[in-house]
């Protein structure tokens, strides 16, 4: 797209929030945003370019055709270098919140479930118990 409005317009209707602000901090150029957020939409589907930085400089070359030949392309591979680090750090941290989360969930229901006991919820049945047959 050669129209700048158009490619930020579009970079906003399909690329998620959390992976447009990433891109935003880092001062990668509007170009390089929109043919990355062309392939890549979400925090963990650009995060998840490559293993390491080693692997991902070479899928950048191979894929976008960014080449460390110049200043210019040797700075927009490092804004994109950090906004990738920078998402995999937050995926990283999503992954454990929701891991968190999940386990937080089945502690309270376990929590729950002592709280109505202590409260005399099922106290029938704890008298019937102490009481024997």
């Amino acid at each position: 797209m050669a129209d700048p409005d158009a490619r930020a317009a579009w970079v906003h209707a399909n690329v998620d929030a959390d992976l447009q602000f990433i891109f935003q901090e880092s001062g990668m150029g509007e170009q390089v945003v929109y043919d990355i957020g062309q392939h890549y939409r979400t925090v963990r589907r650009f995060s998840s370019i490559a293993d390491d930085r080693a692997g991902l400089r070479p899928a950048l070359q191979d894929d976008f055709q960014l080449r460390p030949d110049t200043a210019a392309n040797r700075s927009a591979l490092a804004a994109i270098v950090w906004a990738w680090e920078a998402a995999r750090f937050s995926h990283e941290e999503e992954v454990k919140l929701r891991q968190e989360e999940k386990s937080l969930g089945a502690s309270s229901e376990i929590e729950a479930g002592s709280k109505c006991l202590a409260d005399g919820g099922g106290q029938d049945e704890k008298q019937g118990l102490l009481e024997g047959p």
